[in-house]
């Protein structure tokens, strides 16, 4: 039930936060609204990190393991993420090719995570490379 509950919190989230980063690319707003915004995403970051320890706590058992290239799924999920880093005037370059045994949903999860992380921390304009 919990698992259930976490994933019911986790996509309403995840769309406020889409939503906002594309207020603040589309739109010169005042500083104020860039602030609200900011503080807002913030707490939307805190809210998932919390729902992705309860989804732990709650046992979700990991999907199923199949052979994948490391490379593509990285090169899908860094195209996936350019909404959020060309809004913040963020560049993620990755590079490399390797094949491994996982659960790639997992794996994308944990990716967009770490580039979600990488370009909040960045500066409005930066570089991150995987």
């Amino acid at each position: 039930m919990a698992a259930g509950v976490a994933h019911e919190v986790r996509n309403p989230l995840a769309s406020i936060k889409l939503r906002l980063d594309l207020a603040v690319a589309g739109a010169a707003l005042p500083e104020i609204a860039h602030r609200a915004i900011a503080h807002a995403s913030s707490e939307i970051s805190r809210l998932d990190r919390l729902v992705a320890d309860l989804l732990v706590v709650a046992g979700r058992a990991s999907g199923p393991k199949t052979t994948a290239s490391l490379g593509a799924l990285l090169q899908t999920r860094r195209i996936r993420a350019r909404a959020v880093s060309s809004a913040r005037n963020v560049t993620i370059a990755a590079s490399g090719e390797a094949e491994a045994t996982l659960d790639a949903d997992a794996v994308a999860r944990a990716i967009d995570n770490l580039l979600r992380n990488a370009v909040e921390a960045l500066a409005q304009k930066g570089h991150a490379s995987t």
